[in-house]
């Protein structure tokens, strides 16, 4: 039981110093040794490749018995990648795997020992991480003498696109926390805060309940850390305005719905690194994390708050600035929008290469979860109907776009681009059963509306027809 605390408490302060920057995660294996054989590399290991690239590797292998310096023993070095799809290895234009004879090379004599070499080369296929597996094996012997790992990861080529999906991802972040902040009403604020038990709801169910789904799921579900981290990210992350534009459409309440936004937007200041902290640890251990996480997790929710109280200040003290910002910003957001979209299709094409059955299940697992959870809470408190649903939708419509920027801050490449994956699935499939309702709604309110005109030009005539024309 000690020994079990003990651990726990050493990984904890083990994740804290990474998340501080303390120090990194990089450690390295220089060397790999059996049966008194080492192998080393050169480079030491391939830890960012691009795409497309190719990278020769120098093996040196120490230790192999020969004979003397005219009868040597023949040893061969099979090597191939365990993920041929991430990076493959090539020799001669052999594809895939390959062995070199090392008796044909040089051998350096060391009493009954020798040192041979052998290279080969690492073509970047697909971003990814994955090995090149070696074995050494004496001529005409199907056991191997000595394996050895080499890592790989691969990133895509950099692209001017990149950049600009994330300026205007973040320049969008930020004006539409503006408007959030403009549409924020001190009164309406005060007035729910006297009575906060939907904040309350929403804050518990957010931050309590889907931080905890999305690391069972993760865990259960997930193999890679990556994906993981991916899902705890956007799992922990407050709501965002589409919640607002979707209570809107689904007629309910827009007042409550976007003080329940701000309210959690506050909170996330805290209990998003929180999570990240608590849970972190089971998934930070194989990860590339940039120097100090915590900071860049903390600048990225500071894309919200400042925003936030500055269109909040607007409304309060002028009222006539906030009224020409909303103006104004309706037109830029659809120039802004139009020319997002196809950029944001265009950089994360390489998304869909990566989306697997578990990773969609886990988007809609957390999702329906955040919508089931937000539900059951405001009937057990005895909400109004039109305030269940506002609940619901503001707890499971997780804020995508500050999950993408923690992650991108807040791990290397390739890491950060494949646990991209897990908050994309999350954003499609939180989105697309509201979308489909909000249609079906928005049919039957305008059947309804038609059905309820025929009715009354129905009951118009009926009348007209009893009393007779009026003269």
């Amino acid at each position: 039981m000690i020994s079990t605390t003990l651990t726990a408490t050493v990984s904890r302060l083990h994740l804290l110093s990474l998340l501080l920057g303390i120090h990194s995660v990089h450690e390295t294996t220089t060397s790999q040794t059996g049966n008194g054989i080492q192998l080393t590399f050169e480079p030491k290991e391939l830890r960012v490749i691009t795409a497309g690239d190719k990278h020769p590797v120098l093996c040196n292998v120490t230790g192999l018995a020969h004979e003397n310096d005219t009868m040597r023993k023949a040893y061969v070095l099979s090597v191939h990648s365990a993920d041929s799809s991430v990076a493959n290895v090539n020799k001669a234009n052999i594809p895939l795997q390959y062995t070199t004879t090392l008796s044909q090379m040089s051998v350096s004599q060391n009493n009954t020992y020798a040192t041979l070499y052998a290279n080969f080369t690492v073509i970047g296929e697909f971003i990814g991480k994955t090995q090149i597996d070696i074995v050494v094996f004496e001529n005409d012997s199907k056991e191997g003498i000595i394996h050895a790992e080499y890592k790989v990861g691969v990133v895509r080529k950099p692209e001017p696109t990149t950049t600009i999906f994330y300026i205007l991802l973040v320049i969008i972040l930020a004006l539409a926390n503006v408007y959030m902040g403009i549409k924020t009403e001190f009164d309406i604020v005060k007035e729910v805060l006297k009575k906060p038990i939907q904040p309350a709801i929403g804050v518990c169910s957010q931050f309590l309940g889907m931080p905890c789904m999305a690391f069972g799921l993760a865990k259960l579900l997930l193999r890679k850390n990556y994906l993981g981290f991916g899902l705890l990210a956007i799992g922990s992350c407050p709501g965002g305005g589409a919640s607002n534009i979707f209570t809107y459409l689904l007629d309910g309440d827009i007042s409550l719905s976007v003080t329940m936004t701000f309210i959690s937007t506050i909170v996330a200041l805290g209990m998003t690194p929180f999570w990240i902290w608590v849970f972190g640890r089971y998934f930070m251990e194989s990860l590339e994390v940039t120097g100090a996480p915590s900071l860049h997790i903390l600048q990225s929710l500071a894309l919200i708050i400042p925003p936030v109280c500055i269109g909040m200040l607007l409304q309060k003290f002028r009222p006539t600035w906030a009224g020409n910002f909303v103006k104004v910003m309706r037109v830029v957001f659809i120039i802004l929008f139009l020319g997002f979209f196809p950029i944001a299709i265009y950089v994360n094409l390489y998304i869909w290469r990566l989306l697997t059955g578990r990773t969609i299940l886990c988007g809609v697992l957390l999702s329906t979860s955040g919508y089931v959870l937000g539900t059951i809470l405001g009937f057990i408190f005895r909400q109004k109907w039109k305030r269940v649903r506002t609940i619901a939708i503001e707890v499971g419509l997780q804020n995508v776009g500050v999950a993408m920027v923690i992650v991108r801050f807040a791990l290397e490449s390739p890491d950060s681009d494949l646990a991209v994956s897990t908050v994309v699935s999350c954003a499609i499939m939180q989105t697309l059963p509201l979308l489909i309702v909000t249609i079906v709604y928005q049919i039957y309110k305008k059947c309804q509306r038609k059905s309820g005109m025929t009715k009354l030009d129905d009951d118009s005539r009926e009348h007209l027809s009893k009393d007779g024309p009026v003269n």
